[in-house]
């Protein structure tokens, strides 16, 4: 016969216990953003970003590529031209692409889309990109220079390397949010 005690110690064991609920989440927003009437909003999903949350999120990821894209381009001009006064204007285009593009991937990898996943398959993904990138940059800039579009000096060299240079960057953009890192984002 069991004892009325050990029937006690036995519902507060099962108490102890971690039971678990499949209850919606709840996500808490401040009162000064909802206002005082909505302090609890369910959560569409775990994990899941609100449309205004995916905006902003977008718009800095924007702003680092932007950022990234301004240095690696920074790199490439100085580099290009300083290479070209030594070389043919085309092998330091090449050769000033391919030193800014291996920053480039170390600033897109970690800070601009903030990737994890296998280092080999995005870095053959993009030594691709960039190839498709680097011939479009190089036929951009060699046709304005070819058809002297900005003139024939200094000028005419400048905006040739910079449309080649935009049309690259645009180019990279895409690939890489749409080939490279797709769907491999590290939590921040």
């Amino acid at each position: 016969m069991t004892r009325p005690k050990e029937r006690e110690d036995d519902a507060e064991e099962q108490d102890d216990e971690a039971v678990e609920v499949d209850a919606p989440r709840v996500r808490v927003r401040p009162a000064a953003r909802a206002g005082a009437d909505a302090a609890e909003e369910p959560a569409r999903g775990a994990g899941r970003l609100t449309i205004r949350e995916r905006a902003r999120a977008g718009t800095a990821e924007l702003g680092r590529f932007v950022a990234a894209a301004a240095a690696t381009v920074a790199l490439e001009a100085a580099l290009g031209l300083g290479l070209a006064s030594v070389w043919a204007a085309w092998i330091a285009k090449v050769t000033a692409f391919v030193a800014s593009s291996i920053v480039a991937f170390a600033l897109y990898r970690f800070w601009v889309f903030r990737a994890r996943g296998s280092f080999k398959q995005q870095v053959s993904r993009f030594a691709v990109l960039y190839l498709v990138a680097l011939g479009a940059n190089v036929i951009v800039s060699q046709i304005l220079l070819a058809t002297k579009v900005g003139g024939e000096g200094d000028l005419g060299h400048a905006l040739a390397w910079a449309a080649g240079a935009l049309t690259a960057i645009v180019t990279s953009y895409v690939g890489m949010k749409t080939v490279v890192f797709r769907g491999q984002k590290r939590s921040t």
